[in-house]
């Protein structure tokens, strides 16, 4: 596995964002699956969720074959693309920074699988923004920092596990809603199974109950 720096043409204003501030911010790392690539910029499904990164001259690729690819380039007198090393569905670990509120990536590493980098595979953690008996809307935070927003499926195969979940059962014949022990607030951990454009919730944890409200 080679390291490689590849060559990228950037519009002038970006140019001199990246130049003024960009590697001055923090790194922040995600792991995901590729969707999309293109001359300056490349697209990882993270969590479920799509994250654009701006690619310049200065990003460093880490992929097998990397090195052959450069040597090959040479010979005629020519410079490997990012497309010659990664392509859509690849997994792969990304460094970036925030800058202008773009997302400039630093290093592309291609992982042998998502859940490689220490980022579980189609797992999520964050905090419920809404829930009813079809669906779940989750608010977090990503590998590195990245924050997301997504909705799962809720179906009759998902399971939810949680305080009170047993009791629910117990007083319904075995069914219970969703809505009995998952609130607005509450903190989880969704596994979920993507079937074409739906995530469908697998698996709905809930970690942490949100606090009681205060009555004035």
């Amino acid at each position: 596995m080679r390291r490689l720096r590849l060559p990228f043409a950037l519009v002038p204003l970006i140019v001199l964002i990246v130049a003024g501030f960009g590697r001055a911010q923090d790194t922040k790392k995600v792991t995901g699956t590729i969707s999309s690539i293109r001359a300056d910029s490349v697209t990882v499904k993270v969590g479920g969720t799509d994250m654009s990164f701006v690619v310049d001259d200065r990003v460093m690729v880490i992929a097998p074959g990397a090195g052959t690819r450069t040597r090959q380039a040479e010979v005629s007198n020519s410079k490997p693309k990012l497309g010659d090393l990664l392509k859509a569905g690849d997994a792969v670990e990304v460094k970036y920074t925030e800058v202008g509120g773009s997302k400039l990536a630093a290093e592309l590493k291609k992982v042998p699988g998502v859940g490689s980098a220490g980022v579980p595979a189609n797992v999520a953690n964050g905090t419920v923004t809404a829930v009813s008996a079809t669906s779940l809307s989750i608010k977090g935070t990503a590998g590195g920092g990245s924050n997301f927003e997504q909705t799962y499926a809720i179906t009759p195969d998902t399971k939810v596990i949680g305080k009170g979940a047993g009791t629910a059962a117990s007083k319904s014949g075995g069914k219970i809603a969703i809505t009995d022990v998952v609130s607005s607030g509450d903190h989880v951990m969704v596994s979920f199974k993507p079937e074409g454009t739906t995530l469908n919730a697998t698996e709905v944890r809930v970690t942490m109950k949100s606090a009681p409200k205060k009555s004035s």
